[in-house]
């Protein structure tokens, strides 16, 4: 309220039924705790901060879908003779399949590497290798690799009588790693999501849960889960703060956080595809 002096008073909450809150000018000020100081309150999230967590949201949306589309398939035998039997299958290579190090990455893939051919286009048995030897195939129909879920050594010549009964061709081409690739607008998903969060992390107001540093190591986890967290918990969710009082979590809290979440995650995964080739799943 104006009193004539050019000075606001604080505003009872009172008539507008809004407990323990006054306002000066704009800001909300609390005096619920008696012989505090009263407290200016960081408002809730703005439309710039709720569209920021909105696009954080969708981009690791979009990125997980495409990651999942495009992850290899284990299909068992039964699977396999389908394929062959429906003419689904249009290229096929003799791999070895071993489990990637999904150190540096959101996602930890199945690394397949095509078997070195003679120059008769048989498999070359003096070629060393690693891994456990299987066929790896293109389909019609879907777009990822299918990655046959065997661990009989060596491999049964049966597989491959029966994709050259068929008439299917060797993929030839496959000199290294099979195309198991995503699509590139999935890693352009992940790196504008990537850049966005460190943008608003770095030259963003400051965090209100937790410093710079907590929310830096929430960049790791895996599935990128971590980013999901930051986009609701800052800029949809974000949590008032105190002048003067900084009860935010520091960079070692996040660290531990990110450990929490990356093992909560494995075994979630577990669970869910009970499997030890946690990123794989069968169509």
């Amino acid at each position: 309220m104006d009193t004539g002096g050019g000075v606001e008073e604080p505003t009872s909450a009172a008539a507008s039924g809004r407990a323990d809150t006054t306002t000066l000018g704009d800001r909300p000020v609390d005096t619920g705790a008696p012989g505090l100081a009263a407290r200016v309150l960081r408002p809730q999230a703005g439309d710039v901060h709720r569209a920021v967590g909105v696009v954080l949201l969708l981009l690791w949306s979009a990125w997980l879908v495409g990651t999942v589309l495009a992850q290899p398939r284990f299909v068992d035998d039964a699977r396999f003779g389908e394929d062959v039997r429906a003419g689904e299958v249009t290229s096929w290579r003799v791999v070895t399949a071993t489990q990637g190090d999904g150190a540096r990455r959101w996602t930890e893939g199945l690394e397949l590497d095509a078997m070195a051919l003679t120059p008769g286009g048989e498999v070359d048995d003096d070629a060393g290798h690693r891994g456990v030897l299987t066929i790896a195939y293109s389909t019609r129909s879907a777009p990822s690799t299918r990655v046959l879920d065997t661990t009989t050594e060596p491999l049964p010549a049966r597989y491959t009588d029966a994709l050259r009964a068929a008439g299917v061709p060797q993929a030839t081409g496959w000199t290294g790693a099979p195309p198991t690739d995503r699509p590139a607008w999935v890693t352009g998903a992940s790196v504008a999501l990537v850049v966005l969060y460190l943008t608003t992390l770095v030259a963003g107001p400051p965090p209100t849960r937790g410093t710079r540093w907590f929310w830096f190591w929430f960049l790791f986890p895996t599935l990128g889960v971590g980013t999901v967290v930051y986009a609701v918990m800052e800029q949809l969710r974000p949590r008032p703060v105190s002048p003067g009082q900084d009860r935010r979590s520091s960079g070692w809290v996040g660290w531990g956080w990110s450990i929490v979440l990356v093992f909560s995650t494995h075994a979630v995964l577990l669970f869910l595809l009970e499997t030890d080739w946690i990123w794989l799943v069968r169509p």
